[in-house]
This record gives structure tokens, sequence and C-alpha cells, in this order.
């Protein structure tokens, strides 16, 4: 049994994993409503805010607790890079995906986790903080909309 499919079949855990993107979520719209967005900038010139580092933090902490077995890979962990060449099984995060439109305040932006089983997405997240709304699907178990 695959680990999605494990997750599929439990409620408990699905939606443990769904208040946890929320929880990210959250903490990313306090962010945005906050004046500072405490923007620097990546070697890359790439845009990094708190809120980046906020929902980095939540979703790793919330993942090595719900499976610490599994590793997780996240942009802004840039040590996390190189699991996916030695495990096959790991979790794939984008704490927030469209930081340049958070910054713009826009409202286009998401919070990503993904479970990587064999090199392909067998069960995922989106969420979407401004509308508070998550995405949740699954490979072989379909997907459903989630308001808060």
């Amino acid at each position: 049994m695959s680990v999605a499919d494990f997750i599929s079949k439990s409620e408990d855990k699905k939606k443990f994993l769904i208040n946890l993107l929320w929880k990210a979520n959250n903490e990313i719209m306090s962010i945005y409503n906050n004046y500072d967005l405490g923007t620097t900038y990546k070697k890359d010139d790439s845009p990094l805010t708190k809120a980046d580092l906020a929902a980095n933090e939540i979703l790793i902490e919330g993942l090595s607790h719900f499976s610490p077995q599994l590793p997780v890979v996240s942009e802004e962990s840039k040590d996390s890079l190189n699991i996916p060449e030695n495990n096959d099984v790991f979790w794939l995060i984008d704490p927030l995906d469209g930081t340049k439109e958070f910054i713009n305040r826009n409202n286009e932006f998401t919070c990503n986790l993904a479970l990587i089983e064999k090199h392909k997405v067998t069960f995922g997240l989106v969420g979407i903080p401004a509308m508070k709304l998550v995405y949740e699907g699954g490979s072989g178990f379909g997907s459903r909309k989630h308001f808060f």
C-alpha cells in the first residue's frame, strides 16, 4: 500500500494535513495583512518574505510530526534539495508559490504540499489563502475542495 493510499483511507490523517496547510495559510494571511512583509532577496534575486519562512517552518514542523520517517523537500531549505536523489518517497512543499504576487498584494499566490512516491505526485494539497480555500487531490481517489 502506498503512503497516499494510507492517507486517503484515513479521514483523520487527511484532516490533519488539511489543517496543517490551513495553519500555514493563516500565517501567510496574517503577514499579508501586516504592513511589513519583511522582504529580502535570495542569491538568485528572487524575493523572500516573512510569510515564505513562516509557512515553511509550519509545514516542516507539522510534517515531521505526522510522518517523521519521510523527508521534506522545500525551496526554502536548500539543504533539502538533494533528498530526491536518495529517497523514493518524500514530501515536496512550496510554502508560498507566487511571492512576487504576494508582495504586489494581488491575492494570486498559493501554499502547496505534495507527497511524491517513485517520482510521481500521489497526494497533494493546494491552499489559496486569500480565498480561504484548500484543494485536495490524489492518484486514484479524486479531488475535493475545502472552505475555511
